[in-house]
């Protein structure tokens, strides 16, 4: 569900206005997601997700507690504060308490496209059949999946905080194989804007490596030179980037960290 900036500002003003701790700080996301899914060569389903949740954190001192739910009426969203409060005066200080943000500047986000957000289940479909088509006429078997999304976040402080921000995303992979199983190609891509995306050319790029990757000869093993595509480097980085953190190297957590601690 997409919550309007004025809405959600009207949303966690009333949150804020139900806590007793010292300080609170409160967030409302939702999202809205239509997919469509194809598998040997035919269309088998298509799907819609619509997600609202609340999350609100309050602090007494360096006391914390929070609670996140997907319930908003009032009896449920007032029961929630007054159980997570009793949770936080319970919970230990932590000696590095910040407290919630005041006002901020921040420059106007640019991950939103209507047309992305707008986008029609019948306009996902019709972008999966060329890939189809060309796997029909190839003799490859493909399988793939599309996917278009709109989403938003809010967030309050009880220190005067609220900033709202809306984004699209859209995603399609596609992977073909050869009948007889030797042959494999996989291409993918995502977007912000679904006119970037081009599941056409994908699908082209799946169907030449399934074909010409059939009748594999074995290597040896051993040490090769490899060039590995743009979506491989990212899944390895993507790995990576949660270990990359100060806190952890310096403490010895990671794999960031020098013998002996440190970074």
């Amino acid at each position: 569900m997409i919550v309007a900036e004025t809405e959600a500002k009207k949303m966690t003003a009333k949150v804020l206005g139900l806590t007793r701790a010292d300080s609170c700080a409160v967030s409302v996301s939702g999202s809205e997601r239509s997919n469509v899914r194809f598998a040997a060569n035919s269309g088998t389903t298509n799907g819609f997700q619509d997600d609202l949740s609340l999350s609100i954190e309050s602090n007494f001192g360096k006391r914390s507690g929070a609670v996140t739910i997907n319930q908003l009426d009032d009896e449920t969203v007032a029961a929630a504060m007054r159980r997570y409060e009793e949770i936080a005066r319970l919970a230990p200080e932590n000696p590095e308490f910040m407290p919630p943000l005041a006002k901020q500047f921040y420059l106007k986000g640019s991950s939103f496209y209507s047309n992305t957000a707008k986008i029609a289940p019948a306009t996902l479909v019709s972008l999966c059949q060329p890939v189809i088509k060309e796997s029909v006429a190839r003799n490859v078997i493909a399988a793939g999946y599309l996917e278009a999304e709109v989403s938003f976040l809010a967030m309050a402080t009880s220190n005067g905080l609220f900033v709202y921000d809306k984004s699209t995303g859209t995603d399609f992979t596609v992977t073909a194989r050869t009948p007889d199983g030797s042959g494999s190609g996989w291409a993918g891509k995502n977007y912000h804007d679904i006119k970037r995306l081009d599941p056409e050319r994908l699908g082209h790029i799946a169907v030449g490596k399934s074909l010409q990757s059939q009748q594999p000869v074995a290597m040896e093993p051993g040490k090769y030179a490899v060039i590995l595509e743009s979506s491989a480097v990212c899944d390895l980085v993507g790995s990576m980037v949660w270990g990359m953190d100060a806190r952890q190297a310096d403490e010895g957590r990671n794999f960031l960290t020098k013998k002996g601690g440190g970074n």
